[in-house]
């Protein structure tokens, strides 16, 4: 019985779906299953959409609003933070559904996003204004700040210089 217990969890972990469990009264560490680890996001946002995180490039883009923008290059988010955009994603039905967004706003200035996602070989792009007060323009702007807020809170985001002016 052992071995055969044994050679499941061998053949889960060789798949990459084993998230991660509980022995005892300790957890074991999370493994990105393959599709968490097979994916990308190019999420551009705020006024003129000057912000930018490109996962596929590991590059972050950070408008100081001056005219002049700050690249943190070879980012990339943790397998923990990677697992909970993911996890976000796909509670959106981002990929399983058409989304009605619409990028119009009358407010000026105002900030937009555009988001494209990659899980495997699928894609599919996103993009709607902070103006978008529907049902789906208010789920993807609560994805979209909750990756934007992941990134603020990493330390060498926060080393980069402070926006530095302001829209009008």
């Amino acid at each position: 019985m052992q071995w055969a217990r044994a050679t499941v969890m061998g053949m889960l972990l060789g798949m990459g779906i084993l998230t991660g469990c509980v022995v005892g009264e300790r957890v074991e560490p999370l493994v990105l299953e393959h599709e968490e680890a097979a994916f990308d996001i190019e999420l551009k946002y705020g006024v003129h959409q000057k912000n930018a995180i490109n996962t596929a490039a590991q590059q972050v883009v950070k408008d100081l609003q001056n005219g002049e923008v700050a690249v943190l290059n070879h980012f990339q988010f943790s397998d923990e933070e990677r697992r909970q955009i993911y996890q976000e994603i796909m509670q959106t039905n981002a990929m399983e559904e058409d989304k009605q967004l619409t990028t119009e706003c009358n407010m000026k200035p105002h900030a937009s996003y555009d988001l494209t996602v990659t899980v495997s070989d699928k894609s599919k792009r996103f993009a709607w204004s902070q103006c978008d007060k529907g049902e789906d323009g208010m789920e993807m702007t609560r994805l979209a700040q909750f990756i934007i807020e992941l990134l603020r809170q990493r330390e060498e985001y926060q080393q980069l210089p402070a926006v530095q002016g302001g829209y009008q």
